[in-house]
């Protein structure tokens, strides 16, 4: 019912891609391209080079891999990434980066930052996936949680011209706070600017407190200058996923791609509708909610690419509880009863009769 596959090319057993249905993609296999040989073995943002990066996102667009290897794609295909190529005259990469609310990071690069051209991405990383490269070690315990995404700049060798403007990195966070009583109003002593600079490969988390300043604007008070891309602009008013990101074939009994519209015996396992099904519940739809007012930013200029997070700070888990009193002992027994008193004496006889 559908043409066979042709015989597959030379792939490593590692590579998360079965790439079986090439004959309907027009994008590369990303196993099969070179700057993907050393990386490709996991859909890992921190892991896989730019390059592979980059690859990998075109196998995933739609009418692509996204149609055919929901599964293998999904961690790529739902997150903003922006990648750029950024010569001497530096950029602003802001159209497809991470958001928060209705907030999207902001990357400057001043002119003469670098001294060649450098392709640059801007992503974000879950908890759960940055928990499990550091051996679950993610918070110090000086922070109390993450206030903003844990926001990742690559490639994190780059070479900055540390005598240029460098780098100003806008980052929106919420601004509230776990501490019992401690929202009565923005205190900016309570959050810090934390940078990572391994996001793989250590025992510890080993954050490092911004050593610059770090200015705060409040939603009102954000320049008009700023470059805005939300998520109305990009997705429209309703849904993260448009409908051309939907391989549906209309009156198909399944969710198979357009390819197939014809046989209604879908061969891709699992197919969309089911990766979607099971995983739905790990896309980030805050951009869908109207309460944006605790949603700020923290703005600072840096030299240095890695991870960046918005930290609480200020918190510390409360001490253990102190172990159950012991039980009191048993009371003694009862006493027992006295003795019964003894009888009395019989009365003395009367005296005899003279």
């Amino acid at each position: 019912p559908f043409p066979s596959p042709p015989p597959p090319t030379w792939r490593r057993d590692a590579c998360p891609f079965t790439c079986e249905f090439d004959a309907f993609v027009t994008a590369q296999c990303p196993c099969d391209v070179p700057v993907c040989a050393a990386s490709a073995g996991s859909v890992d943002f921190h892991n896989a080079s730019v390059a592979c990066m980059e690859v990998m996102l075109e196998y995933c667009a739609n009418d692509a891999g996204w149609y055919y290897e929901p599964e293998a794609c999904w961690s790529l295909r739902v997150s903003e990434i922006e990648i750029a190529r950024v010569g001497i005259n530096g950029a602003s990469l802001w159209e497809n980066t991470p958001l928060l609310g209705d907030r999207n990071v902001i990357v400057e690069i001043a002119p003469g930052a670098f001294n060649e051209t450098v392709t640059v991405m801007v992503t974000k990383l879950t908890f759960a996936s940055l928990n499990a490269s550091l051996g679950g070690s993610v918070l110090p315990t000086m922070y109390g949680n993450a206030r903003s995404d844990y926001i990742l700049i690559r490639p994190t060798h780059a070479s900055v011209n540390t005598t240029s403007a460098m780098i100003t990195i806008r980052i929106p966070f919420d601004v509230t706070l776990l501490l019992d009583g401690a929202n009565g109003g923005f205190n900016p002593s309570a959050y810090q600017l934390a940078f990572l600079d391994e996001t793989h490969g250590v025992e510890a988390a080993d954050w490092e407190p911004h050593a610059g300043n770090v200015t705060y604007y409040a939603r009102n008070d954000v320049p008009s200058d700023w470059p805005v891309s939300n998520a109305t602009s990009r997705y429209g008013a309703s849904d993260r996923f448009g409908a051309g990101d939907l391989p549906f074939v209309s009156g198909a009994p399944n969710s198979c791609p357009r390819s197939f519209d014809t046989n209604y015996l879908c061969p891709v396992s699992p197919d969309w509708s089911t990766t979607f099904a099971s995983r739905s519940n790990e896309l980030d739809q805050s951009f869908l909610t109207t309460k944006f007012d605790s949603v700020y930013y923290a703005e600072a200029t840096v030299s240095r690419f890695g991870v960046y997070a918005v930290m609480e700070l200020g918190y510390s888990p409360p001490p253990p509880s102190p172990p159950p009193s012991p039980s009191p002992p048993p009371s003694p027994p009862p006493s027992p009863p006295p003795p019964p008193s003894p009888p009395p004496s019989p009365p003395s006889p009367p005296p005899p009769f003279d």
